[in-house]
């Protein structure tokens, strides 16, 4: 459970230091002041669709190969659920993060 819960923290802060075209070409909207944009992508090695909760936002059925859309998110530490892990999560005010679900069924992380 502890070795989930590191890969999805690593996952969100490796994704979240890396640049994106969407918050550099003005793409999309600047976040709420006390809120980051945090959309989720499945990397599941079994094809299946993903599921991830952040806080109080569900991102539910998100097909292979394919993102959500970007939802607000409180910032500060907000726990996300992938499968069977829960991890808190810090997401800055302003800023732009993609959560990957990876792994197979019950292994998800």
């Amino acid at each position: 459970m502890a070795n989930h819960l590191g890969r999805i923290a690593a996952t969100v802060m490796l994704l979240a230091a890396a640049p994106a075209v969407a918050q550099e070409g003005g793409l999309y909207p600047k976040p709420p002041s006390n809120a980051a944009f945090v959309r989720v992508i499945n990397a599941r090695s079994d094809g299946a669709p993903a599921t991830a909760q952040l806080g109080t936002r569900a991102y539910k059925g998100i097909a292979p190969g394919n993102s959500s859309t970007y939802q607000v998110v409180k910032a500060g530490s907000v726990d996300a659920t992938v499968g069977a892990a829960t991890a808190p999560m810090p997401f800055q005010a302003g800023k732009f993060y993609t959560v990957a679900v990876m792994g197979a069924a019950g292994k998800e992380r």
